[in-house]
């Protein structure tokens, strides 16, 4: 029998019946692979109104299957006293254990100096785990130089790379309050002017930066030490590098990688994103191994995700904008707690965001929802 893989409803105006229209649509390919499959063009309106197509997949050449994503273990949470230091533990006041995707990825990235790649949903704690290779390092340095702890820092570099500015400024402040206050590191971020940031980096042990300062400075590697001595490269948001901006990402991180192999002094690379479908790709252009290499699925979430879809078959922007407002609000209701009777500072409800096209539209459905709740 035949399967349908894809249905849409198109409508075609009288005004462009005569121009070519593009529909684009997506279908999964089977396995194993049929010798074709049809297209069929079928009017509501019209008797034998009707077009078959045949699509042959007799010369259909396939990209390499990815592997499948890393299964996340049923493991027992680890607790912040497996880093074995005090110190450390200061770091995570609030939590006494780790996630599970932190647990998972521990050993590769506090027990060994392997380049890793951690790709995970958003909000999976991958800024802990690029600090679990940090602490690494701190371990090591401290370790070799075998004396107080604020003198044996002297020398250690590890750069962090943030895709935006915002990003980089974020991290700087936490690991300023955190590295820095509690281990005695110096943090800092480059600017983008040249000789402060020489001065910053000669200083630093915890170097925040983005791609496109970092490119400035370590264009002329061979001449500069510092970036020499870098052992620890960490690239946040990896999968940006197919954006706008991904090549200065390519570029500086590549050029890291050669670094690394024309000198004696090795640089570990951790880099973190989203899920991937080609995480094994970007692995090996990082330089990971398969036990260094950490792909969970999208729906591998500490917090569970729920996605609800409202249709609404409404041809005008603006009628379909303002239906929009309703269903948004019954959400609202929906899966938000109401705030408490209770006069603590705890007692405000759950808070929501609603993303709309245009200034305009943000103050149309405030007024809306302002209405709603009124009526209710």
């Amino acid at each position: 029998g035949e399967s349908i893989l894809h249905h849409e409803y198109f409508i075609l105006k009288k005004n462009f019946a005569e121009e070519d229209h593009t529909i684009s649509f997506t279908v999964p390919v089977l396995d194993p692979l049929p010798p074709q499959y049809f297209i069929r063009v079928v009017s509501d309106r019209w008797l034998a109104g009707e077009t078959l197509l045949p699509v042959s997949f007799r010369h259909l050449i396939l990209p390499e299957k990815y592997p499948p994503p890393t299964e996340l273990l049923d493991l027992q949470p680890l607790p912040v006293t497996a880093l074995r230091n005090v110190s450390y533990e200061k770091l995570y006041p609030t939590i006494t254990h780790f996630n599970p995707i932190q647990t998972q990825v521990f050993t590769a990235l506090y027990n060994s100096d392997d380049n890793v790649l951690v790709s995970a949903p958003t909000g999976s704690g991958k800024t802990i785990c690029a600090e679990f290779a940090l602490l690494r390092l701190i371990n090591k340095w401290t370790s070799q130089a075998g004396s107080s702890e604020g003198a044996s820092l002297v020398g250690m570099r590890a750069v962090y790379l943030g895709p935006s500015a915002a990003l980089v400024t974020q991290r700087h402040k936490e690991w300023t309050k955190t590295f820095g206050a509690i281990l005695g590191l110096n943090v800092v971020m480059l600017t983008g002017e040249s000789s402060q940031d020489l001065k910053l980096l000669d200083k630093g042990n915890l170097v925040c930066t983005t791609p496109e300062h970092w490119d400035m400075l370590s264009r002329r590697w061979k001449q500069r030490k510092n970036i020499q001595s870098v052992a620890l490269f960490m690239a946040d948001e990896l999968h940006l590098i197919g954006s706008e901006h991904g090549h200065v990402i390519e570029v500086v991180t590549s050029r890291m990688r050669y670094i690394s192999s024309q000198l004696e002094s090795s640089c570990r690379v951790v880099g973190l994103s989203t899920s991937l479908a080609n995480s094994r790709d970007l692995g090996e252009w990082i330089g990971v191994g398969t036990h260094g290499l950490f792909n969970f699925a999208p729906g591998v979430r500490p917090v569970p995700l729920e996605l609800h879809i409202t249709a609404l078959d409404i041809l005008s922007f603006e009628a379909r904008m303002q239906a929009m407002a309703k269903p948004a609000y019954s959400a609202l209701l929906t899966h938000l707690s109401p705030p408490s009777t209770s006069t603590s500072s705890a007692s405000t409800g759950s808070s929501a965001i609603i993303f709309v096209p245009t200034r305009k539209h943000a103050r149309l459905t405030a007024l809306d929802l302002l209405t709603f709740a009124a009526s209710d």
